[in-house]
């Protein structure tokens, strides 16, 4: 007669240690699964968080932004102001020039009657030597 295989199993030994090994697999694939879902949801709020900040930023950049209407008005009155400073320094610019040449003028006329006066001293002056 032969010897039995000492290294033989009985089949219902195999199906079991495959099962069991199968379940392990199994086992392993669920917590695999379960951890790539915790993963992808987490990696989501984020995600979501910043297109929640995106969208503040947005609506805070909307409240403080001027309407068109009251920036042309705002635009009208600054260009309303310029127009009024420009005219009334032309203005006072044409005044002092006509006042300098009024006392270029002046001027003038001084240095006239000095000479004069220096002439009729010098002239007095001279007569007597």
């Amino acid at each position: 007669m032969t010897e039995p295989d000492p290294t033989a199993v009985s089949l219902r030994e195999y199906v079991e240690a495959m099962l069991h090994q199968r379940d392990k697999q199994v086992d392993a694939a669920i917590a695999a699964a379960a951890m790539a879902t915790s993963k992808a949801e987490s990696a989501t709020e984020k995600r979501f968080e910043g297109v929640n900040e995106f969208r503040a930023a947005l609506d805070d950049a909307s409240k403080l932004q001027v309407p068109r209407s009251e920036y042309t008005l705002a635009i009208n009155q600054i260009d309303s102001k310029i127009e009024d400073l420009k005219t009334a320094t032309d203005t006072k610019i044409s005044d002092l020039k006509g006042s300098n040449r009024a006392g270029a003028s002046s001027l003038w006329g001084y240095i006239v009657g000095t000479v004069g006066i220096l002439a009729f001293i010098i002239s007095f002056l001279t007569r007597g030597v």
